[in-house]
């Protein structure tokens, strides 16, 4: 890099995982240890200045986003055609098929953010229990290692007096980018991701903390309530391949705030859980998991499948962690992509048997 893009940050970029707690995380620890992990020597007033952009994955697969040599890319695929500032995933399906090159990171770890701050342990930089604490709710927050007791810590109202765990808090502040605003959610992502230089963690981000992040989490849950009760109406339990089926097509217009977990919490047996919608006229999203509470279960990589249905059935859209994904699909490939997620989910069970 020359002498004068050090001096004008103005070509950086952060492209993260939009409406992720992960992504949000991971662009907030790159912001406050910039110089440390990148090995630039910025001022902190060109730290803050740099954007931080929410991009879905399924844009990153398919070279929709007109990327440049300054972009930092978190938590989303391997850019294949063009060459990148820094990139660091740690999703089982982004598993790179060629050798990496120094500024490109690729690790099966629970979370992004907790990856990146190994990489500055790794590069020297002390980290204080404050920091540690938090990496531990994240690695716990993005694989989905929720203990039951932690679930409902998160995901459902508190006594006023109740102490808050680490993991709480990470999950209060991550409200932020949780709203079905995508534009109120990109917002606050650029916003709040400026990184206090005396906070060791987002936990103790001023900035953060005087947004009152209590109201968004109320909110959320309130939102949670009314999904629920709505969800409640159509979901529905597979008893011959053990799997959860919620598909949201029986709906004209779901109401409230996702609960990504209440679905192990209302059928506890399930050993998988599938969530299907439109996302337009042309396509639907495919939403795959084990049960959280139960991954010894799982007997399939569920990122590589939703890779496979999304190669197989959509435009290359799909992947995710061994025990959760995602992927689009044509729509017309709808039934067929079911049957052959329940048959692979079948088959895998047998192999098992025997």
């Amino acid at each position: 890099m020359t002498n004068e893009n050090k001096e004008n940050n103005l070509n950086f970029r952060i492209l993260t995982h939009s409406g992720c707690s992960d992504g949000f995380y991971s662009a907030w620890i790159v912001k406050r240890y910039f110089n440390e992990l990148t090995g630039q020597n910025l001022t902190r007033e060109q730290i803050t200045q740099i954007p931080v952009l929410g991009q879905r994955p399924a844009k990153m697969q398919t070279g929709e986003i007109e990327l440049t040599e300054f972009d930092i890319v978190l938590d989303l695929p391997l850019p294949e055609e063009k060459k990148v500032f820094m990139w660091v995933d740690h999703h089982s399906s982004a598993k790179p098929k060629r050798d990496l090159h120094a500024h490109e990171h690729w690790e099966l770890l629970p979370s992004c953010t907790g990856q990146l701050i190994t990489m500055l342990k790794n590069k020297g930089v002390e980290i204080s229990k404050e920091l540690e604490d938090f990496k531990i709710a994240m690695d716990k927050n993005d694989s989905a290692d929720y203990t039951s007791e932690e679930i409902k810590e998160s995901y459902y109202q508190q006594d006023p007096k109740h102490q808050a765990s680490t993991l709480l808090k990470a999950h209060i502040l991550s409200s932020f980018v949780h709203t079905r605003d995508i534009f109120l959610n990109n917002t606050l992502l650029e916003n709040l991701t400026k990184a206090d230089q005396n906070a060791d963690s987002p936990l103790s981000d001023k900035q953060l903390l005087q947004v009152v992040p209590e109201l968004f989490h109320q909110a959320r849950l309130t939102g949670h309530v009314e999904w629920r009760e709505q969800v409640d109406t159509y979901i529905k339990y597979n008893e011959e391949h053990k799997t959860i089926v919620q598909d949201n097509r029986l709906v004209r217009r779901t109401k409230g705030i996702v609960d990504r977990f209440y679905q192990y919490i209302k059928f506890p047996q399930a050993s998988y859980g599938m969530i299907i919608k439109d996302k337009d006229e042309d396509l639907v999203y495919f939403g795959i998991g084990c049960n959280i509470f139960h991954k010894d279960r799982c007997k399939i990589d569920i990122g590589k499948l939703c890779k496979d249905i999304a190669t197989k059935f959509g435009t290359g859209g799909g992947g995710g962690h061994k025990t959760v994904g995602g992927a689009v699909l044509n729509k017309e490939h709808t039934e067929a992509a079911i049957a052959m997620i329940l048959e692979t989910i079948q088959n895998a069970d047998k192999s098992n048997q025997n």
